[in-house]
């Protein structure tokens, strides 16, 4: 079983949640200000979240035994969290909007070793911040319309927790995750308008990471190197999106 030691980690933001913050605000002040119409909302979504782990260390190792093993990391299964915050759409046509918001999001990172069979599970809980264009189609049924979502993600980890660890030796400490990753967002769903300024909506939305998340100073073990040159691990969450807008 490989040893794991991690140091602690400093919350920084950096430049990617800037430029979704940026994105958001330049397409926002080029729609034209006769049409434009803001919607602020509430958004509320279980999800289910899971892991894609690529494994770099497919070679024979020798065991503390001096055997040869074939070292092997995969993920573990999907696990249930959820994703709620304030969104903002900017109509800036009668069918077209700029959607954001601010959402707090939790999602999952488990990884396996199959050699020996021991795992870690961490739950990441992110702030998340979507810069993505919005597509409505004409009224389907009386007040209720079809829309269409896609655009990017910037997720800013605020804590990283264990929440399960098997196998033998002593549980890994630390935090083994990047600060920020990138997403991309696609979405679809229903809209349907109760009052002149209220909407409810539902849908289903799936956010696909793009970044590695681990980082310099990940598990190490002395005969087969850092966690970067073993596994990749990216994180993606399908959600049940609810809400309102006002």
């Amino acid at each position: 079983m490989p040893q794991f030691a991690f140091n602690r980690m400093r919350l920084i933001v950096t430049n990617p949640a800037k430029v979704a913050l940026a994105l958001c605000v330049l397409l926002a002040f080029c729609a034209k200000p006769a049409q434009a119409q803001l919607r602020l909302g509430l958004r509320a979504a279980p999800t289910v979240a899971f892991t894609r782990v690529k494994d770099l260390t497919r070679r024979d190792i020798n065991d503390a035994n001096g055997n040869p093993q074939d070292i092997a990391y995969g993920s573990k299964p999907a696990g249930l969290n959820f994703s709620g915050g304030v969104l903002i759409d900017y109509l800036f046509r009668t069918n077209y909007a700029i959607s954001s918001g601010l959402f707090y999001t939790v999602k999952r990172a488990g990884i396996e070793n199959r050699t020996d069979n021991s795992s870690i599970v961490w739950n990441l809980q992110q702030i998340q911040i979507p810069a993505t264009v919005k597509l409505f189609t004409n009224e389907i049924a009386p007040d209720i319309k079809l829309y269409f979502q896609l655009g990017a993600t910037a997720d800013i980890i605020i804590t990283q927790k264990r929440v399960r660890y098997e196998g033998p030796g002593q549980e890994p400490e630390g935090a083994p995750f990047q600060p920020v990753d990138i997403g991309l967002w696609f979405g679809t769903g229903l809209e349907y308008r109760v009052a002149e300024s209220t909407t409810l909506f539902g849908g289903f939305s799936y956010n696909r990471g793009l970044r590695n998340l681990v980082t310099n100073f990940g598990a190490f073990d002395e005969k087969i190197g850092p966690a970067r040159d073993r596994y990749t691990i990216r994180t993606d969450v399908v959600a049940l999106d609810l809400g309102v807008k006002f």
